[in-house]
């Protein structure tokens, strides 16, 4: 609070606390009866204040302050800023919402993803089933474990088997690929290596990989070389 304004606000409190000034009448003032806003004590403290620059932070000082014409526009601008960002925040989470994997029951998966489901998991580990929507298209997944190490198998809805990544343990890599992904991680540590399958073919090797405490992912071609294109 400035000084100016403290001193003010200390001398307006005194003068509306005070019960001893009710000789003088000021003009377009009443005093009539006891309520404060018509006693004179209180309109001089309303039109003092009006008077002042002060900051929003004081209106609450002040009962009954009439809000000037300026605050209120910028009250509205503030409204319709808020509103606007509110509506952008919303878009933005349903955009990340619809893209997040939804944990399903077996029982939600359609008929033709079941089939499939239950055939890549014969000698398998259900670990879950899932559903995500990419670039528009729904796909469900699930995921199981086998002998050991991960599977992840990404189906259509019509029980079309899109993707594959299957975890595969560095030493039994083929040793050119092996290579090309200790030398592209270095000098990182390897976390995890998956093949991935699209169609029955082999696309990629991806390997996660963490860096200084943080975490990523390289992706090498099915012979150790560079993709042309990430999978």
């Amino acid at each position: 609070m400035l000084p100016t304004e403290s001193k003010m606000l200390f001398l307006l409190s005194g003068l509306r606390n005070s019960r001893s000034h009710s000789a003088e009448k000021l003009p377009g003032v009443s005093t009539k009866g006891r309520n404060p806003i018509g006693s004179w004590t209180h309109q001089i403290i309303i039109r003092t204040f009006k008077a002042l620059p002060l900051k929003p932070s004081y209106h609450h000082e002040v009962a009954q302050r009439k809000v000037h014409p300026g605050e209120k526009l910028n009250s509205m601008k503030l409204t319709r800023w808020l509103v606007c960002a509110a509506f952008l925040w919303s878009c933005m989470l349903a955009v990340t919402l619809s893209a997040r994997e939804k944990r399903l029951k077996k029982s939600d998966l359609p008929a033709a993803v079941q089939k499939v489901a239950d055939q890549q998991s014969q000698g398998a580990t259900v670990r879950g089933y899932s559903s995500e929507t990419e670039d528009g298209k729904l796909q469900y997944e699930v995921s199981l474990s086998v002998d050991g190490h991960t599977k992840d198998v990404t189906i259509a809805p019509d029980g079309t088997i899109n993707e594959v990544e299957e975890q595969v343990f560095l030493e039994k890599l083929p040793p050119s690929v092996r290579d090309a992904l200790q030398k592209k991680t270095a000098p990182g540590q390897i976390l995890k290596v998956e093949s991935l399958t699209k169609h029955d073919q082999l696309v990629a090797y991806e390997v996660q990989v963490t860096t200084g405490g943080k975490k990523s992912e390289i992706q090498v071609g099915p012979d150790g070389g560079t993709l042309v294109h990430p999978e």
